[in-house]
């Protein structure tokens, strides 16, 4: 005989368990989202540069990559067990947040080989899609640009949406050359490509470990909510 409490157990762990299969599996919908934007971002580098690759072949090629390099264990399990997550009002908030600066994402997006959504997440986290946030370091932007950061990257003004998103993406992909790999390049952004150097990695910082992947939710929750798609017209003209 199973008493009140069995009964009570169980049904927790039924719930608790289909929570957890539908969040991983809405991790894999974005790793095959995110595969195909790198597809697309491959092919128009690809014939950018003249590349005598065929551009099907260059870019399966490098939509593998950007799936094995984005996800490594860690981070691929706190995504299935739903960290940095949004729930479906706050996705379509970013979406309507992030919607009058489509045309600069996207534009950077192409401009550096930088999938949409890995801006929009850096974005999200770093300003909540305000021009105007500035830290209390200096920090600048929609893409929170240090003064001298913002300088090097050629930004001459960050308050500037578009020049700030094309320095922050720039800036992004950079570390990505560098570093090889989505999450170490997001690591840089935050904590420095010194840091990532010296510890081999995503530094030990509590605040690197929580921004990676907050940043990966929340582009992982912008590719689900179906990125630019779907958006009210009224949300394109700039505030």
């Amino acid at each position: 005989m199973i008493n009140k409490t069995d009964k009570s157990s169980s049904r927790y762990y039924n719930k608790h368990t289909a929570r957890l299969n539908q969040q991983m599996q809405q991790s894999n919908q974005f790793s095959k989202q995110f595969s195909l934007q790198g597809q697309n971002l491959a092919d128009q580098m690809a014939q950018r540069a003249g590349s005598q690759v065929s551009g099907q072949q260059g870019a399966l090629l490098e939509a593998q990559d950007y799936e094995k390099e984005l996800f490594d264990e860690d981070i691929q399990s706190k995504l299935a067990m739903g960290e940095g997550l949004l729930d479906e009002s706050s996705r379509e908030r970013m979406k309507q947040k992030l919607a009058p600066y489509q045309h600069h994402i996207e534009k950077a997006s192409s401009k550096y080989g930088v999938p949409v959504s890995v801006v929009a997440g850096i974005i999200w986290q770093e300003s909540r899609a305000n021009p105007n946030a500035k830290s209390h370091v200096g920090a600048q932007g929609l893409m929170q640009l240090m003064p001298g950061t913002a300088k090097h990257l050629g930004v001459n003004d960050p308050w500037d949406p578009g020049q700030n998103i094309d320095g922050g993406t720039k800036y992004i992909r950079q570390m990505f050359d560098k570093f090889g790999r989505w999450d170490h390049a997001i690591a840089a952004y935050n904590a420095g490509p010194g840091n990532v150097q010296k510890y081999g990695g995503i530094p030990p910082f509590k605040e690197t470990q929580d921004y990676v992947p907050k940043v990966l939710g929340g582009a992982q929750s912008f590719a689900l909510a179906g990125g630019f798609s779907n958006i009210n017209n009224q949300s394109q003209v700039a505030v």
